[in-house]
C-alpha cells in the first residue's frame, strides 16, 4: 500500500533508512537512501547514504582527517536493497529537519526501504555524528537530548 509521504513524515516514529530524490540535488541526479533518526520535538536527524566510499575516504582525508571518523561503513549483506559490495553513511554531513522542511525537499516518491536498523550500528551512527568535527552543535546537542531522554521509538503501523 502506497502513502503520501506526508503522511508517513507525520507518523515517522523509529529509525529508518529512507529512499527519496532531494530536491536541493541536481536535477538529472538519481534518489539517495538516507538514515532517519527521529526526535522527540517532530525533527528529524538525516544523513545520506552512498556507495562513493573511496570518494568520500580520499575527500575528508584532505579536508580534515579527523572527519573520517564520521563515515560509517557497512556491507551489502547487512541490508538487502544495496546494491554495492560496500557502502557509508556519511556523518559528517548530518542535517537536522523538521518534518515539514524534509517534506518540503522531496522531490520523489518517499519509500521506507528498511525500519529494523541493528542497534550496534545505530551506536555507531550516533557516536560518528558526535565525535564528527564537522557536525554543527545545534544537531549534536539534539542528538544527546534524544539519547538522554532515553527515548525508545516503536514502529508503527502505517496501514492502520
Amino acid at each position: 500500500m502506497e502513502l503520501p509521504s506526508g503522511l508517513v513524515l507525520k507518523v515517522l516514529e523509529s529509525w529508518c533508512i529512507c529512499h527519496f530524490k532531494d530536491e536541493r540535488h541536481a536535477p538529472d541526479a538519481p534518489p539517495h537512501f538516507y538514515i532517519v533518526i527521529p526526535l522527540q520535538d517532530s525533527n528529524l536527524i538525516i544523513s545520506i547514504i552512498t556507495s562513493q566510499v573511496e570518494k568520500k575516504k580520499s575527500y575528508y582525508s584532505q579536508v580534515n582527517i579527523k572527519a573520517l571518523n564520521g563515515l560509517v561503513f557497512f556491507n551489502k549483506g547487512e541490508f538487502s536493497f544495496l546494491t554495492r559490495d560496500v557502502s557509508v553513511i556519511d556523518c559528517n554531513q548530518a542535517e537536522l529537519l523538521s518534518k515539514a522542511e524534509l517534506a518540503d525537499r522531496i522531490k520523489s516518491e518517499f519509500k521506507i526501504i528498511e525500519s529494523q536498523i541493528p542497534e550496534k550500528l545505530k551506536e555507531k551512527i550516533q557516536k560518528a555524528i558526535l565525535e564528527s568535527p564537522l557536525v554543527r552543535s545545534h544537531i549534536k546537542r539534539a542528538l544527546k537530548n534524544r539519547k538522554e531522554a532515553g527515548i525508545k521509538f516503536k514502529s508503527k503501523d502505517l496501514t492502520g
